[in-house]
């Protein structure tokens, strides 16, 4: 098609080129190509049709498929991409240029010349940015903390899903705040200025009121649209944790304080009494038999006291039933004689019992039964005025016996009502308060509960207090399996 002399220059001029060139007629057939081609190709295409060469249709070309088309149609400059598939391993992409020319010696007037080059290395680049891209689109949609880029001044660029979760706002709103100190409430002056990491808790507020702690995390970043990344991370769980750590450590010291002195003042009323008799033996027969008893009843309460611990030890040890050995029990009989030992033990208190004649018996662990009722009695004294009449009451009713404590004493508030089951809880704990660990409520309600039973209380200041607990009737089949486990423990 060219002549030798002019076809020489084009391979002088283009043939050295590491870009494909061809010439294409108006028929689309390759009239021209330099060794790049053939390189790219495996073999000259020199005499094929473009659509031959440039996509794998054998028929002739449209639109969507080859620019040289619509090069020739439209008289303009076109560029298009294509993919070589030499195999199934190796797939190359080519980019082509390709716009009308005139050479000298032409048969043709208007011929088609296309450069293409090999942007297989951009395409990878592409879809690899493409896929770094999604995957972080991915991660920050999926975190739970907040990701924002600011400029300078603290203007939003960018916020993550999870920020309007975390401020509890839509992701309009986020965006509209604008400023990432204002969202924050906090002064620029903490955050701006630094190039490392640095962590600030800041307590932020919400709409409704509530309030969460956000540990806010900045830092320096060469970003296009942004030069400051933060990380708000919500840790109202770990301050709210550590606030309750620090009332079980503080309820820990104190509790040890007031058991030591619960402890000392027994203790020394038994050695005071047991150092006067030793030293003086001439004591009269009736101070000793009165001081023998003193020592008696402050040892007494050195056991009640040190029960209560170990028992709620065991309780924080395990939850295993503390209540172990039970039986058939009549009920009125023993409420009847813990009244008896409560009312010998004060003089200035009466206590009234009104019990059902015919009442069931209960199957029940007597030990810790009495233990239960006669601290419901203890506190029922101990919080009641001189003259006061203490009530106990019972009731049989829907498969259970309901009990009723009930004083006529100081009384307790709401908030003292609902922390007088708590551990170590004490409703006065004022120096001049009754003594006591704040253990019997808790122990208490373990025993009723392991016992199938619910205890609760009604209480108001200066109006005493009402305590009801219940026992369930037990029947003929639900003994015989409860005898029958009791004695399967004890062969374990």
């Amino acid at each position: 098609m060219f002549s030798e002399a002019f076809e020489e220059t084009l391979n002088s001029l283009l043939g050295g080129l590491h870009e494909q060139v061809w010439v294409l007629n108006q028929d689309l057939e390759i009239v021209w190509a330099n060794p790049a081609v053939k390189n790219t190709h495996g073999k000259s295409l020199v005499g094929e049709k473009c659509y031959q060469a440039f996509h794998s249709q054998n028929e002739r070309c449209e639109k969507p498929y080859c620019g040289a088309c619509r090069c020739l149609a439209s008289g303009r400059e076109q560029n298009f991409e294509t993919r070589l598939d030499k195999n199934e391993q190796q797939k190359q992409w080519l980019h082509f240029k390709s716009r009308i020319v005139s050479f000298p010696d032409q048969i043709s007037k208007e011929l088609v010349l296309t450069t293409g080059s090999d942007v297989t290395p951009r395409k990878k680049a592409f879809k690899a940015l493409c896929e770094s891209e999604m995957l972080c689109q991915a991660i920050l949609a999926n975190i739970s903390e907040a990701v924002f880029v600011t400029d300078d001044n603290g203007d939003i660029a960018f916020a993550s899903s999870s920020a309007a979760k975390t401020f509890g706002l839509n992701s309009e709103a986020v965006l509209e705040k604008e400023n990432i100190f204002s969202l924050l409430g906090i002064d620029p002056e903490e955050l701006t200025g630094r190039e490392k990491f640095i962590d600030i808790e800041v307590p932020v507020f919400f709409s409704n009121g509530e309030e969460r702690w956000l540990l806010v995390n900045s830092k320096q970043v060469p970003l296009k649209f942004g030069t400051v990344l933060y990380t708000c991370r919500d840790i109202t769980q770990c301050k709210r944790m550590d606030q309750e750590l620090k009332a079980v450590e503080r309820m820990k010291i104190d509790f040890i304080a007031m058991a030591g002195h619960e402890l000392r003042t027994p203790l020394t009323a038994v050695q005071g009494f047991a150092e006067l008799l030793y030293s003086h033996p001439q004591i009269e027969q009736a101070s000793r038999q009165r001081y023998i008893f003193l020592i008696f009843q402050k040892a007494r309460e050195l056991s009640n006291i040190v029960d209560n611990l170990l028992l709620c030890a065991s309780q924080e040890r395990s939850r295993r039933q503390i209540c172990h050995h039970k039986r058939m029990v009549d009920v009125k009989v023993m409420i009847e004689r813990l009244v008896q030992k409560a009312q010998r033990k004060t003089l200035r208190h009466r206590f009234v019992v009104h019990l059902p004649e015919n009442s069931p018996q209960l199957f029940l662990d007597e030990t810790k039964m009495e233990m239960a009722i006669e601290h419901l009695l203890d506190n029922a004294a101990k919080y009641s005025p001189e003259g006061g009449q203490i009530t106990v009451a019972g009731l049989e009713q829907a498969g259970e016996l309901l009990f009723l404590v009930e004083d006529e004493g100081i009384g307790m508030t709401p908030e003292q009502k609902a922390r007088v089951f708590d551990k170590g809880y004490r409703v006065d704990s004022s120096n001049t308060a009754p003594s006591g660990l704040g253990l019997g409520m808790s122990v208490v309600r373990r025993i009723i509960e392991e016992h199938g039973g619910r205890i609760w209380l009604t209480s108001a200041p200066e109006q005493g207090t009402r305590v009801f607990f219940t026992i369930p009737i037990c029947n003929r089949k639900k003994l015989f399996d409860a005898n029958y486990h009791n004695k399967r423990a004890k062969e374990c």
